[in-house]
């Protein structure tokens, strides 16, 4: 919906999947959207706590973790990305934003302690895909992240390797990720 006529042109799998459910249940759109982003808060909520523990051996410092972040109010630069507050407390597109990232961090990391494998070559791949659609201009900030992250795991591990196998591998999963978007 816009106030002025338009041709649609991108495609948002939330927004689709939320005007499903109101269709499916009858509900007022505006009900969906509220009760959409309730629902995304607790998926995030036990997602961010799994997230924490592999940073926390006891459950008391990962339950201290959690409420450090999420009752934050951001690092001051005027961002509400920087805040996890405010993004519980947003729509249901910032909040699913937040969980893709969330997953994709998450899975770097598993990638990193892991090794390269081809099922999280596929969740890469579907990650920056789904993200693409949803707000592109994160997967910049994703591609950033990862190349950080590169440089100080080849610096950790003393090994160029590591960066050659696992920058030929996020940048095959970033061109497939953002490819169908040439064409929208």
């Amino acid at each position: 919906f816009a106030s002025v006529p338009h041709k649609p042109v991108l495609f948002h799998p939330l927004f689709l999947i939320l005007g499903w459910i109101a269709r499916m249940f009858n509900l007022p759109a505006l009900v969906v959207w509220h009760v959409g982003r309730i629902v995304l808060i607790f998926f995030f909520l036990s997602l961010l706590f799994g997230f924490l523990r592999l940073f926390f051996r006891g459950q008391h410092e990962t339950k201290l973790a959690l409420l450090f972040l999420v009752s934050t109010s951001g690092f001051g630069i005027g961002t509400k990305e920087a805040s996890t507050f405010i993004q519980l407390s947003d729509s249901a597109l910032s909040l699913s934003t937040v969980i893709l990232s969330l997953l994709f961090f998450w899975l770097t990391i598993q990638i990193f302690s892991r090794g390269l494998l081809w099922r999280h070559f596929v969740s890469l791949s579907l990650l920056i895909l789904l993200q693409s659609y949803l707000q592109p201009y994160i997967i910049f900030v994703w591609g950033v992240f990862t190349l950080l992250f590169f440089i100080t795991e080849c610096y950790r591990r003393r090994s160029l390797q590591t960066l050659f196998s696992a920058g030929l591998f996020y940048l095959l999963a970033f061109v497939l990720g953002v490819f169908p978007l040439l064409f929208q």
